[in-house]
């Protein structure tokens, strides 16, 4: 007899999950490659000026990442049916 593996649908959602997520922070982060990318031409630039543009891109590609994570995880939160159970009524 062969070793039979069990999938459950849990598992394929949350992978199915993590892989819109990452997909979605690829898009992101290919957008802020792209506002990078003028940056990156031969034109000479000041240590400090290069720093204050690596900062002002780097905080605005972790707000970017954040964003995604976070509305990725609530719309999976509200997705999830919820149930109401009333209050138990004592004797």
């Amino acid at each position: 007899m062969g070793h039979e593996e069990v999938i459950s649908l849990d598992e394929v959602r949350a992978t199915r999950h993590l892989s819109q997520l990452r997909q979605r922070l690829h898009e992101r982060f290919d957008q802020w490659l792209d506002a990078l990318e003028p940056y990156l031409d031969d034109t000479p630039m000041s240590l400090p000026d290069l720093t204050t543009v690596m900062w002002q891109l780097g905080q605005d590609l972790m707000g970017r990442l954040t964003e995604t994570v976070l509305t990725t995880r609530m719309r999976r939160r509200r997705s999830k049916p919820t149930l109401i159970v009333p209050p138990a009524i004592a004797p």
